[in-house]
C-alpha cells in the first residue's frame, strides 16, 4: 500500500505541482487536493480540462490547413489556366506576322497605293534597365521617353513585344542588326511592308496616311485587336475603310531556351491579306490637275487652292485635291514627334484638306441659288427686268455693282451671264417695284441644295459651312437683320460660308436637272483574289423639286457665263458646250477700302448630258474670271483629250 500510495503521491505531485515535503506531502494532505481536482467524477473533469487546454492549438492547425486548402484551390482550379499559360509563356514566344494591307486603284484599275518590302525592329522584352534605354536611344535614334511610352502601351495591352522602328531598308536593317551591345538579345529584325503612294501629293488628303496604333485607336475599335505599333489608317480613305484594308494578322509560336532564344517552331498561322479598294478617282487627270493648281497658286499669290470634280450622273468623285499638300508615305515610315509638330505648325497648312474642311464665302456663285429661289417663289419670271445704273442706295447706304457704269436694263439669263450685282440685290432684298424673295426663302433653298450642311462624303471629317438668316443672327449674335444683310446674302457675301465640295455638288445638281447625289470616293471593295466584297451604288440625297423650266433658265444663264460677253472668258472656244459660274468673294479686313478675294469658278460639261462638274478655288487668289477659270480650262482640255481616246 505504501508503494502504491508513494507512487500515486509522486504522480499527482508532478501533475498538480504540490510540494514533496511538509504537511502537504502526507497522505492526508494529498487526497483533498486529489478530490478537489476530480470532483465527484474525477475522470470527467480532467478530460474537460485537457480539451479546453488543447482547443486553441487544434483551431490554429485547422485554420492553417483551411488557408492552405483555399490557396491550393485558387492555384489549381480558379487560376489554373492562367498560371499554366504563364508557365508555358516561359518557354514559348508568339511572333505576330503582319497582314498585307489592301491596295488602292483608280477608276481605270491603275494602282495608286501599294506596299513595298521593308524591315522593322521589334523589342521582344519589356524588362528594361536604364542602361537598356540608353543603348536603344543611341542605337536606333529614338528618345528614351518615346521608348518608355511604347513599352507602357504594350504592357497595358498585355503583349510582350513592340515595334521600335519601321520602314528600314535592307541595308539599314543589316547595319543595325550587326551592332553588338547590351540590347542585342532584346531586338528582333523582321520583314515589314510600308505604304507606297505612287503620286504622293496628288491625292494625299483623299487617301490619307498610316500611323502607329495609339490608345485612341484601341478604344475606338476594340474588336480589331490592334497590336502596339501596328500601322493603322489615320486619315482619309485609309481611316474610313480600315476594317477592310487591315486584314488579319498571323502568328508564329516558337519554343525558346532559358535565354529567350528560339529553338524550334511549334506552330504557325498565316496572315490574311486586307481587301483592295477600287476608287472613283482619275489618277492621270489628277496628276495633271494638281500641277495646274500648284502653278496657279504660285502665280496668283494665293495661300492655297482646291480642285474638285464629280460625275453629275452618280456623285462619283473624279478629283479631290488640296494644295499645299504633303507626302503621306513619310507617316508610314514613322514621323518623330518633332517632325510631325513641324508639319502641323507649317503656316501654309499642308495637312488641311481645303476641299472638304475649308469654308469660304462663295461670292457670285451663290447667285445661282438666289435666282432659283426667286423663280420658285414667284418673285420674278424670266422676263423680269432691272435697270442697273451701277448701284442702288437705301438711305445713306450705297450698294455698288462690280461694274461701275452698270449693266443697264437686264433680265435673268443675262444677269447670270454677266454676274450683275444690282439685279441680284433687287430680286433678293427688293428695290423699287420688285419686292424681293427675302432672306428666309433664299436660306431655305440654299439648305435644300445642301449648302451649309454635311454631304456625307466617305472621309473622316467634313465642314458644314453656314447659311445665315434673320433667326440665326438674332439667336447667335443677338442682332437684328437689315436689308443690307439680304443684299450681301443675295450675292454670296455676308453670313454665307460654303466648302468647295458643296459648290461642286450644287453645280452637279443643277447640271443633271435637280438630283442631289451623295458624293463618294469608292466604287468597289474586292479581295486580294478579285472577289467582290461590296459594291457602292449611287445614293440620292434628295430631289430638289424645282420646276424644270426654272432649272433650264439657270443653265441657260450658266451657258452665257462661258460664252461671248460672259465673265468666264477663258472658256470661250472650248469644243464642247458647257455651263459655268465665276465668283470673286471678299474676306478679311479691308486695306484702304479694298478686301482680299477668293477666286471661284465652277463648270459642267457637256451641256446637254453632263459627265463632269468641275470646281476651282484659289484661296486669296484674286478673280474668278482671271485666275480660277484658266485653271478649269486647262483641266477640261486634258479631260477632253482623255475622253476622245476612250
Amino acid at each position: 500500500m505504501k508503494f502504491g500510495h508513494g507512487f500515486s503521491d509522486e504522480l499527482f505531485r508532478q501533475r498538480l505541482k504540490t510540494p514533496t515535503s511538509g504537511k502537504a506531502a502526507g497522505v492526508d494532505g494529498l487526497y483533498p487536493v486529489f478530490q478537489d481536482s476530480f470532483g465527484e467524477d474525477g475522470s470527467q473533469t480532467l478530460r474537460e480540462n485537457l480539451v479546453w487546454r488543447t482547443l486553441p492549438l487544434v483551431l490554429f492547425f485547422t485554420a492553417v490547413y483551411f488557408l492552405f486548402f483555399i490557396r491550393l484551390f485558387d492555384l489549381a482550379v480558379v487560376n489554373g489556366g492562367k498560371y499554366f499559360s504563364l508557365s508555358e509563356g516561359n518557354r514559348r514566344r508568339i511572333e505576330y506576322i503582319s497582314a498585307q494591307r489592301g491596295v488602292f486603284t483608280d477608276r481605270t484599275g491603275k494602282v495608286i497605293v501599294r506596299n513595298f518590302p521593308a524591315f522593322k525592329v521589334m523589342l521582344i522584352s519589356l524588362k528594361l534597365t536604364p542602361e537598356h534605354y540608353s543603348a536603344l536611344e543611341k542605337r536606333l535614334g529614338i528618345s528614351q521617353a518615346e521608348i518608355k511610352a511604347k513599352a507602357l502601351q504594350a504592357q497595358n495591352s498585355g503583349v510582350s513585344e513592340l515595334v521600335l522602328k519601321r520602314g528600314l531598308s535592307r541595308d539599314e536593317s543589316l547595319s543595325l542588326e550587326a551592332v553588338q551591345d547590351s540590347v542585342s538579345p532584346l531586338l528582333r529584325f523582321t520583314a515589314d511592308a510600308v505604304r507606297d503612294y505612287l503620286n504622293p501629293e496628288v491625292f494625299a488628303h483623299t487617301l490619307g496616311y498610316l500611323g502607329e496604333a495609339a490608345e485612341a485607336d484601341l478604344k475606338k475599335n476594340p474588336s480589331f485587336n490592334y497590336l502596339p505599333g501596328e500601322a493603322v489608317g489615320k486619315d482619309g480613305l485609309e481611316n474610313i475603310y480600315e476594317k477592310f484594308l487591315r486584314g488579319v494578322a498571323g502568328e508564329r509560336v516558337l519554343e525558346t531556351d532559358a535565354e529567350g532564344k528560339a529553338v524550334r517552331e511549334i506552330s504557325q498561322k498565316e496572315p490574311v491579306a486586307g481587301d483592295n479598294l477600287v476608287t472613283t478617282l482619275d489618277s492621270a487627270l489628277g496628276s495633271f490637275a494638281f500641277e495646274a493648281l500648284k502653278k496657279a497658286v504660285e502665280d496668283s499669290g494665293a495661300t492655297g487652292g482646291v480642285v474638285v470634280a464629280q460625275s453629275p450622273e452618280n456623285g462619283q468623285i473624279l478629283l479631290l485635291e488640296s494644295y499645299p499638300s504633303f507626302d503621306p508615305g513619310a507617316f508610314s515610315k514613322g514621323l518623330s514627334a518633332e517632325q510631325y509638330q513641324k508639319l502641323s505648325n507649317d503656316p501654309s497648312r499642308p495637312l488641311f484638306n481645303r476641299a472638304v474642311l475649308g469654308t469660304y464665302p462663295p461670292g457670285s456663285v451663290f447667285k445661282l441659288v438666289t435666282a432659283l429661289s426667286a423663280l420658285q417663289e414667284g418673285t420674278i419670271t424670266e422676263n423680269t427686268t432691272v435697270d442697273d445704273r451701277g448701284s442702288i442706295a437705301v438711305g445713306s447706304f450705297v450698294f455698288n455693282d462690280w461694274k461701275p457704269e452698270g449693266h443697264g436694263v437686264i433680265k435673268l439669263v443675262a444677269a447670270i451671264a454677266q454676274s450683275c450685282d444690282v439685279y441680284f440685290y433687287t430680286i433678293g432684298g427688293g428695290y423699287g417695284e420688285i419686292k424681293g424673295v427675302g432672306p428666309e426663302k433664299i436660306s431655305a433653298w440654299a439648305k435644300k441644295l445642301r449648302l451649309g450642311a454635311l454631304l456625307g462624303i466617305d472621309l473622316p471629317a467634313e465642314a458644314e459651312g453656314l447659311v445665315g438668316d434673320p433667326e440665326w443672327k438674332k439667336t447667335v449674335r443677338g442682332e437684328d437683320w437689315y436689308i443690307g444683310n439680304t443684299y450681301h446674302m443675295a450675292i454670296g457675301q455676308g453670313d454665307i460660308l460654303t466648302t468647295p465640295l458643296q459648290i461642286n455638288s450644287l453645280t452637279a445638281t443643277l447640271a443633271n436637272g435637280g438630283t442631289l447625289y451623295r458624293p463618294h470616293l469608292v466604287s468597289q471593295i474586292r479581295t486580294e483574289s478579285g472577289t467582290l466584297v461590296k459594291q457602292f451604288l449611287p445614293e440620292v440625297i434628295d430631289k430638289i423639286g424645282s420646276n424644270p423650266k426654272y432649272l433650264a433658265l439657270i443653265k441657260e444663264g450658266m451657258a452665257g457665263v462661258v460664252g461671248p460677253g460672259g465673265t468666264a472668258y477663258p472658256m470661250q472656244g472650248f469644243p464642247l458646250k458647257t455651263g459655268g459660274k465665276t465668283g470673286t468673294s471678299e474676306f478679311g479686313v479691308s486695306v484702304g477700302g479694298v478686301y482680299k478675294t477668293h477666286a471661284w469658278f465652277t463648270v459642267f460639261a457637256p451641256f446637254d448630258k453632263p459627265e463632269i462638274a468641275l470646281t476651282i478655288l484659289l484661296e486669296g487668289g484674286g478673280q474668278g474670271s482671271d485666275d480660277a477659270a484658266p485653271v478649269a480650262r486647262k483641266i477640261l482640255d486634258e479631260w477632253l483629250k482623255k475622253r476622245s481616246v476612250k
